[in-house]
């Protein structure tokens, strides 16, 4: 698997940009972070896609945890080549995004403040989101300039077949990146004990991504049957 820098990171508690509630609605789960969205060195999940360049392919996801406690990177690759990284941070409350990579375009993406993915106790509603970013080439870790990301983050139940209870989580806004501005949208479904089981990209200009759960290790454990996607999963 070819290996992309890791990203910078940013002191754990910066408090650039803003974060606010423009509405809340009831409590959706109550239960810990750990099981709406797990977690663990050495985790794999797979994802079949529709819709896009890759359509039809595997996406394997796996996890490595990193020196900080908490800290997390996850690697989702194509055939056994890294397409995409995050930095994750998990609190024991939240889920944030530290940065970003995309290895096709060659550009990483900081966060000055973390972007927040879910929240425990889960309740539906509206959050706006705001953040300088930091725009870098991941193959020299060279910084190339900033920018800025405006979302609104919505977080509702919404139901997805084969599964009893899953919450939708949508990032709608902008990047400003340098001189350039991309609108973007992505939704992903979690089932608590399994965490995403489906996702969704819409950016302007092209085709709408879906993916879809088709296999997971969970600490240690098959939850989801690995074997239809077992030879995308070994490489």
């Amino acid at each position: 698997m070819r290996s992309a820098a890791l990203p910078p990171t940013e002191p754990a508690g910066s408090v650039i940009g803003a974060l606010d509630v423009v509405s809340r609605g009831d409590v959706l789960f109550e239960g810990p972070l750990e099981e709406l969205y797990p977690c663990h060195d050495g985790d794999l999940v797979a994802y079949r896609v529709d819709g896009g360049p890759r359509s039809g392919e595997i996406m394997v996801s796996r996890i490595f945890a990193l020196k900080k406690p908490g800290d997390f990177r996850v690697a989702n690759t194509y055939e056994g080549e890294l397409a995409e990284a995050l930095h994750l941070r998990l609190d024991g409350s939240n889920v944030l995004v530290v940065s970003q990579i995309d290895t096709d375009q060659d550009v990483g993406i900081t966060f000055a403040r973390p972007l927040p993915l879910v929240s425990v106790p889960l309740h539906a509603g509206v959050t706006s989101f705001r953040s300088p970013v930091r725009i870098w080439r991941p193959s020299s870790g060279r910084t190339m300039g900033d920018g800025e990301v405006t979302l609104t983050l919505s977080v509702k139940e919404d139901p997805v077949a084969g599964y009893s209870t899953v919450f939708a989580a949508t990032q709608s806004g902008t990047f400003k990146l340098m001189r350039q501005a991309f609108d973007v949208e992505s939704t992903a479904w979690l089932a608590p004990g399994l965490g995403e089981v489906q996702a969704r990209r819409i950016q302007p200009g092209t085709e709408t991504e879906t993916y879809a759960l088709v296999c997971a290790r969970i600490d240690g454990e098959e939850v989801v049957d690995c074997g239809q996607v077992s030879s995308a999963i070994g490489k």
